[in-house]
């Protein structure tokens, strides 16, 4: 599929799952990134999303004074993992709370969505054959995924393995404002040695250890404004 022939540009990458597939998990940025071949090395890349989906911001409703009844409603949705483009856009004209209360926003199994989502997630629990992680998921056939990927090349293949699981390119569409004031990290980014944060910094974020790399990790889901630098991220996805 053609891409933008100069320059690195930023892309929402839409997948149709060809099969019914168990894994683990959602596959993360790095195995997404191999499926893409040789030539997309330099390139940035997302984890894998139900399509219509990415990373809750960590900071949601965390600005909102609510009493106990209020809170405790609160702490499903900072529990979540996921938003929903169209939750995400409601929440940017109204507050959480009243959304919830008018029965316009919900959080269903780790994911905020809105009555005008889907009704069913094409991801389902499935049981493994490992018995050392017997639980997992199931990809559904015919089911749309979504990637975030910013690459310097001009085309994209027109089908992906991932995870062993083979997906057809549905659509990319180029993300036009690649580079606004705050962010939302798509995937874990591995903290660079060189990292600033500003004195006045609106960044919220987790930073946690990879045992693996052995390194400092800044979490999926941290926000982190222009001015501060935590390393090479896929850095196009404003904050709500």
């Amino acid at each position: 599929m053609q891409l933008s022939r100069y320059g690195y540009f930023c892309y929402d990458v839409t997948l149709k799952s060809l099969e019914n597939k168990k894994m683990k998990a959602l596959p993360k940025s790095g195995e997404v990134l191999t499926s893409l071949g040789k030539g997309f090395e330099r390139g940035l890349c997302s984890d894998l999303f139900v399509a219509g989906y990415s990373y809750k911001p960590q900071d949601l409703a965390s600005d909102i004074e609510a009493d106990y009844d209020d809170y405790r409603l609160l702490k499903i949705f900072k529990k979540a993992t996921y938003i929903s483009d169209r939750a995400k856009a409601l929440l940017k004209e109204r507050d959480i709370i009243t959304l919830v209360k008018e029965g316009t926003v919900f959080a269903d199994d780790g994911y905020i969505r809105s009555v005008a989502d889907p009704p069913i997630l094409p991801v389902r629990e499935a049981v493994l054959p490992d018995p050392d992680a017997p639980f997992g998921i199931m990809i559904c056939e015919s089911s749309l995924f979504r990637f975030f990927l910013k690459t310097d090349k001009a085309v994209l293949p027109d089908g992906l393995e991932i995870c062993g699981c083979p997906f057809l390119v549905e659509s990319v569409e180029k993300i036009t404002d690649s580079m606004p004031k705050k962010y939302v990290i798509q995937c874990n980014l591995q903290v660079c040695d060189d990292n600033t944060v500003s004195e006045s910094s609106e960044s919220r974020y987790r930073i946690a250890y990879d045992p693996v790399s052995k390194k400092k990790i800044i979490l999926a889901g941290s926000i982190v404004s222009r001015e501060d630098f935590f390393g090479e991220t896929p850095d196009f996805i404003p904050t709500v």
